[in-house]
């Protein structure tokens, strides 16, 4: 007998009130194909059928619609070899999601012969379409068992309901697959665009280095690191740069600048200007005067440039120097102290306003241990901040890593505020050691710190033996000049052969003298300790003060 039951109550996901407990299993998972084997397992052991399987309906990613089959109850080898049942009036109903069949014995009756050749033996056959929420038709349940008469109507309403929760279980399991294929897209396409942005920076990076200088020069006094970093959300050259240029045997100007725009345009015009400027600095020219000529040129041939520009030039056997700004961030002062300054305070025009623009310099003094950080505004200006605060954070970064090396200060500095979606980085990290000049004394703590330094000093000329000597000279010129020679000295230490050569500059006119010290005076004895532990000394006038003088040799 056959029985045709239309697929509207318990085929349905809604019809749920006769599922046994364990049914509720079968959506557990959401892996898709652990739902269907669970599907097909559960409608096999509910219906007592000997065998069932799945024909669940895939589709492949050209769109096609293909099948697939889960069994249970036999080996799937049994069915490896089996074609697919051809669509007959025994299987149509059920494929088409039209409804549910069930036969009490294939062997008499319309469907005999209706199975595909090689198929395990089946009388009873019962068959239900899954059908998801929206009417598509999932797949087929099939059931058989080698008896007749095995499936009743209580089994056509136990294999319903495990067609309807398997609708829902295979759809869960489908929507999970689709997420997670999603989310591998996404990853890959995620990953794709890194590696895109990835070799546009390289790209970028590589032909921005080819603009800046190859190889810093070797000036004694001076240890720099520099680094660049290109806007990522650009992926393009930009106009950052910076130089580092020798101006002579004991001379050294700092060069950091900012041509606007992200293109080959500001690129090109980066690389002249740095080009231009350089070639000025190496004739003999001033910071200034420099800036001047190359805007002078830059502004008659393009009416496209607008740059920014900070020069420091540094006699590095004075440590005396000049900084001149055209639009450009301050600069860093790390002092040997530990303070951390703003370097400058004068500011002119950008290059490519006026083509007769000129620029003023301010003298600066630079001591050993002073740390100069120049850098362009990428560094700073990111949006969404305020700009002070982020300065702020540079000069507590920049006392942070003072005990680094220029290279170490240079990553973590980057590594701390070098965000560059929106804008490239040029950083230029130097720390100066004049080879003369020491320090400024201007207040009796800092006294400590000049006797640090010439130790210093004396170690690395390779006079360990002078140390007590000098810094006990040190010690009383530098006192002196603090309490009778205008209250600020400068320090300078100079080799002299053998030995070494202390001067003290100050402002005031009136020298030392070397008189008798009263009994009862609290002073007046510092000149004479002076004299005695020195080959010779002296002082020397000049227009703005005096430099107190003393030359000692080993013993």
């Amino acid at each position: 007998m056959v029985h045709n039951v239309p697929v509207t109550d318990a085929a349905r996901p809604g019809a749920l009130t006769s599922v046994p407990a364990e049914m509720l299993q079968v959506g557990a998972d959401l892996d898709l194909q652990r739902v269907l084997q669970s599907v097909t397992d559960t409608g096999t052991r509910l219906s007592g059928a000997r065998f069932g399987a799945f024909f669940y309906n895939a589709v492949d990613t050209d769109g096609e619609m293909y099948r697939l089959h889960v069994v249970s109850g036999a080996e799937a080898a049994s069915f490896a070899k089996m074609p697919s049942p051809r669509i007959t009036e025994l299987f149509e109903p059920t494929f088409s999601g039209e409804h549910t069949v069930r036969v009490d014995d294939l062997v008499e009756g319309p469907y005999r012969g209706h199975m595909p050749r090689g198929h395990l033996p089946v009388r009873s056959y019962l068959a239900t379409p899954v059908i998801g929420r929206d009417g598509t038709v999932i797949g087929s349940l099939l059931f058989g068992h080698q008896e007749p008469g095995m499936f009743d109507e209580r089994t056509e309403e136990i294999v319903g309901a495990v067609a309807a929760q398997a609708a829902i279980a295979v759809e869960n399991a489908q929507l999970f697959e689709q997420e997670q294929a999603a989310r591998r897209d996404a990853e890959d396409a995620r990953e794709q665009l890194r590696r895109h942005v990835a070799e546009l920076t390289e790209a970028s990076l590589t032909l921005q280095r080819s603009l800046l200088p190859a190889d810093l020069p070797d000036v004694p006094g001076v240890t720099t690191a520099v680094r660049y970093l290109p806007a990522v959300a650009h992926a393009e050259v930009g106009g950052d740069w910076y130089d580092v240029i020798a101006t002579g045997e004991t001379a050294v100007t700092l060069a950091i600048g900012d041509v606007q725009g992200h293109n080959m345009q500001a690129a090109a015009e980066m690389g002249r200007l740095r080009t231009t400027l350089r070639a000025y600095l190496a004739e003999g020219h001033s910071p200034a005067e420099a800036l001047a000529r190359t805007n002078k040129l830059t502004t008659s041939d393009s009416e496209a440039l607008l740059a920014t520009c900070c020069l420091i030039s540094v006699d590095l056997r004075s440590g005396e120097g000049v900084i001149v700004r055209a639009g450009h961030p301050l600069p860093m002062l790390h002092r040997a102290d530990g303070t951390v300054v703003e370097l400058g305070a004068l500011e002119d025009s950008p290059l490519g306003l006026f083509p007769d623009e000129t620029w003023k310099e301010e003298r600066i003094r630079l001591c050993h241990g002073d740390r100069i950080v120049l850098y362009t505004d990428g560094l700073v200006d990111l949006r969404g901040t305020d700009m002070a605060e982020r300065i702020w954070d540079l000069a507590t970064v920049v006392e942070g890593v003072a005990r680094l090396t220029p290279e170490e200060a240079a990553d973590e500095i980057l590594r701390n505020l070098g965000r560059r979606d929106e804008d490239d980085v040029a950083l230029v990290v130097c720390d100066i050691t004049p080879l003369d000049h020491l320090v400024t004394v201007d207040a009796p703590e800092k006294v400590r710190l000049a006797r640090s330094l010439t130790a210093d000093q004396l170690e690395i000329w390779s006079l360990p033996e002078l140390a007590p000597p000098v810094m006990l000279v040190v010690t009383e010129l530098v006192t002196n000049t603090l309490q009778h020679g205008g209250g600020v000295a400068d320090l300078v230490l100079r080799r002299t052969g053998s030995g070494v050569r202390i001067e003290v500059t100050d402002s005031d006119l009136d020298g030392p003298a070397l008189v008798a010290a009263d009994p009862d005076a609290e002073g007046q004895r510092g000149i004479l300790l002076v004299d005695a532990m020195v080959r010779e000394w002296g002082v020397d006038v000049h227009s703005s003060g005096k430099t107190v003088w003393a030359e000692l040799d080993p013993r």
